[in-house]
């Protein structure tokens, strides 16, 4: 009863000087009051908002407006980031939102693969068969092309021809890779060697010449014939633009801030390779330079010929005089001629130049 005597008498001081208090003061009070209640609530809920957390990542733009639909049928409070494909949602709601959109089927795989043929009906024909089996091929190898990092999104076009009747009417198979990279990722030369191969090798009938592989912004990172005799690619203009680009990306990012901009650089080499071969010749002592093959030949005649006239026609000089008699010359002894002809070559200096010009 000792303790009680204070407490009472301190509410009956408290209710005696409210009670003096004048009523405009009194009122001043009452909304101070209700003001600090209500900024106190309004942060506890502003800090409640910010408290949001990803309900799925890397969405495609079908999954997100699905999952959008469905948060706004329940009224649910969500936010959007990273151009859409990201959802944020309460932190205390995440667990059960996500086994809500489960339960919905609303986490498919965008890239249907073999489980298409899991709702097979006896009335499907052979072109919806083969149809459904073109779709589930290019949706796995997508599957398996998304696993790699640096990968975003991936899609597979196949073009596989009806087996013709006759030999000699045949088409060949195809395929066309297209990958979206994230943001400044890059894919070296044995990683697009390496998804080339994969779809030639999951295609019956495939070489990895037939592929084509491209990125995001369209431009053409490989084909497959440009693959060497092991499947990979050696070093080329594409490697150095690759390298560049990303050296270019990285002082961007610097400057401005990563995913602020884009930076991409692209060389051409020059494919002419030329070979120049140089067989230089020193002249001798005489300036006629070195001789690389001589010829002589030596022609000697002795004796009366039929025909004196047809020697001399010949070049041969004739040695018999008017007043020898014929077939003799002036000293009894029988008319003769000696010819004498040398033929010689000698090396010259050359340049040999040769262009060759690679594919």
């Amino acid at each position: 009863m000792l303790e009680t005597r204070p407490q009472n008498n301190m509410l009956a001081d408290l209710k005696d000087r409210w009670e003096d208090v004048p009523v405009n003061q009194k009122l001043v009070g009452v909304a101070v009051v209700c003001l600090l209640v209500a900024t106190l609530v309004g942060l506890a809920a502003g800090h409640k908002s910010n408290d949001m957390v990803p309900l799925f990542g890397s969405l495609s733009p079908t999954q997100a407006a699905e999952m959008v639909q469905k948060l706004e049928e329940g009224n649910h409070r969500y936010q959007l980031a990273d151009g859409g494909s990201l959802i944020l949602v309460p932190e205390e709601d995440r667990q059960r939102l996500r086994l809500e959109m489960a339960g919905n089927g609303m986490l498919n795989q965008e890239n249907p693969g073999f489980e298409l043929f899991e709702k097979t009906t006896l009335s499907r024909s052979d072109f919806s068969e083969r149809i459904t089996y073109l779709r589930a091929l290019q949706g796995e190898l997508a599957d398996t092309i998304e696993a790699i990092p640096q990968v975003r999104k991936a899609r597979v076009h196949l073009n596989l021809p009806r087996r013709p009747l006759y030999l000699d009417e045949k088409q060949e198979t195809s395929a066309a890779v297209y990958v979206e990279l994230a943001p400044g990722a890059s894919l070296n030369k044995n990683q697009m060697a390496g998804i080339i191969n994969l779809v030639a090798s999951s295609v019956e009938g495939m070489t990895p010449a037939q592929v084509t592989l491209m990125d995001g912004s369209g431009a053409l990172h490989l084909r497959g014939d440009q693959l060497d005799e092991q499947g990979g690619v050696g070093g080329d203009d594409n490697d150095r633009s690759r390298e560049l680009t990303n050296v270019a990306q990285e002082l961007v990012d610097r400057v401005l801030g990563p995913g602020k901009a884009m930076a991409t650089v692209r060389i051409e080499l020059a494919r002419e390779v030329r070979t120049t071969e140089r067989e230089m010749v020193e002249p001798g002592n005489d300036g006629k330079g070195v001789l690389l093959h001589q010829e002589e030949q030596v022609e000697t005649f002795e004796g009366t010929k039929p025909n004196p006239r047809e020697e001399i026609a010949q070049g041969a000089a004739p040695v018999t005089t008017a007043t020898a008699p014929a077939g003799e010359q002036a000293n009894g002894k029988p008319p003769s001629y000696q010819q004498k002809s040398t033929k010689a070559d000698f090396a010259v200096s050359r340049v040999k130049e040769v262009l060759e010009t690679k594919p």
